[in-house]
């Protein structure tokens, strides 16, 4: 659906979030010429009919949950990731708690996590009995600063959640591994946002100890609302297959239940949605680093200042976000309603977690001391990434983040 927010809803909705506009960054609202879509599933026509001529198997069949497509959806995402074994949930959140639970991680443990990411991730850990560690992040990258690692692991500390923030692999992912090898500590791929992505041709998910998958409606590839855990290892496998299904023993050959578990079984329409989506996969990802090295190109010579998220060359990035630092003293606030007033759906990324209300039991910002996370985060922008958009769409964001910028005061490169 096209973005219809009228003016008064614009301006009830920043002023709530605070700041101040002035006239100089008003532009015109109304309604728009070919809308530049961000943030929603789409599905082609191919893939709406792979689904559509499967579904009244399913309800003839008559398992909904865990079936046939369920196994196959998950031999799709383990073959994508890398891996021997691939076990689906119904949320990414509920994947990470199983997965830090399968790996023993529980009370009187910490995890180390950065603190640009997704509130689930710590709830994840809290969930599973442990304790979340903040730590900061790298301007270049948005992804953890590994340096973090040597400085807050404690002897408490079990593991690291790296997350491949917007579909980048940290491109600093050869010393997080060594840093987490030195401390014994295993390493976690939130691997969310970075479908497609692969580092020196590995893909994301098949690095760490195990790699977990969100395939919420936002992500490069989606079910609907669902996750997954990856892994090599098939013991950690059959222990996350039994917390999918309230702790039962897989292997046993009656019904016998070895721990405590959810019911995280996995519809089999939402496999569907996800294997027809797999079976575009490398298109989905093209078309958004299509997008994005012309939006890198413009402003690498047009706006030099603003800061763009690293994309070494020996990584391929699934663009799940396309990250921008706005220059020193330029006001997000402003910048962001300008291109909404424009018809261009820049978002904000993850509210940082170590100022969220619900960890201030953990000592907030300056316990978590992360510098550079709180001076980036208040600068940063999500253009528009979506594989829909096209030419036309590219070039108006650029000239539009180019024309708000010069209202800003950032003088254009000569």
């Amino acid at each position: 659906m096209p973005v219809t927010n009228g003016t008064a809803e614009i301006h009830q909705r920043e002023s709530i979030l605070g700041g101040a506009t002035s006239a100089a960054m008003v532009a015109p609202a109304g309604p728009q010429k070919d809308p530049i879509i961000e943030g929603q599933a789409w599905f082609t026509d191919e893939q709406v009919q792979f689904i559509m001529d499967r579904i009244p198997g399913v309800l003839l069949q008559g398992q909904l949950s865990n079936g046939p497509w369920t196994a196959e959806f998950e031999t799709a995402v383990a073959r994508n990731a890398g891996a021997k074994y691939a076990t689906a949930f119904p949320s990414g959140t509920a994947a990470l708690e199983a997965a830090l639970t399968a790996l023993g991680i529980g009370a009187g443990d910490e995890v180390l996590l950065p603190v640009q990411s997704f509130i689930g991730n710590a709830m994840a850990i809290r969930l599973a009995g442990a304790t979340p560690i903040f730590c900061d992040i790298t301007a270049s990258t948005h992804c953890l600063d590994p340096e973090e690692i040597t400085r807050k692991a404690t002897p408490k500390t079990k593991a690291v959640i790296l997350v491949h923030m917007g579909g980048l692999i940290s491109p600093d992912i050869a010393e997080i591994l060594g840093r987490c090898e030195a401390k014994g500590l295993l390493l976690i791929e939130d691997c969310s946002q970075a479908h497609g992505a692969h580092w020196h041709g590995r893909p994301a998910g098949s690095l760490g100890a195990v790699g977990v998958y969100s395939f919420q409606s936002a992500k490069v590839l989606t079910t609907g609302e669902g996750g997954a855990v990856v892994t090599n290892n098939r013991a950690l496998s059959r222990i996350v297959c039994s917390l999918q299904n309230r702790g039962r023993d897989m292997d046993a050959k009656t019904e016998a239940y070895a721990r405590t578990g959810h019911n995280n079984r996995f519809p089999e329409v939402s496999a569907l949605l996800g294997l027809a989506q797999y079976r575009s996969l490398p298109q989905l990802v093209a078309k958004r680093n299509e997008t994005a090295a012309y939006y890198r190109a413009r402003l690498h010579e047009e706006a030099p200042e603003v800061g763009l998220q690293a994309h070494p060359a020996n990584i391929e990035h699934s663009y799940n976000k396309f990250i921008i630092n706005l220059p020193q003293g330029v006001s997000r606030h402003e910048v962001k309603l300008f291109l909404h007033r424009r018809g261009i759906p820049a978002s904000l990324c993850f509210a940082p977690l170590h100022r969220q209300p619900l960890f201030s039991d953990l000592g907030g910002a300056e316990v978590a001391n992360c510098p550079v996370a709180d001076d980036v985060l208040e600068r940063s922008l999500c253009l528009p990434i979506d594989p829909r958009i096209n030419e036309v769409q590219r070039k108006k964001v650029i000239d539009v983040l180019l024309e708000a910028l010069k209202h800003e005061g950032v003088q254009p490169a000569s």
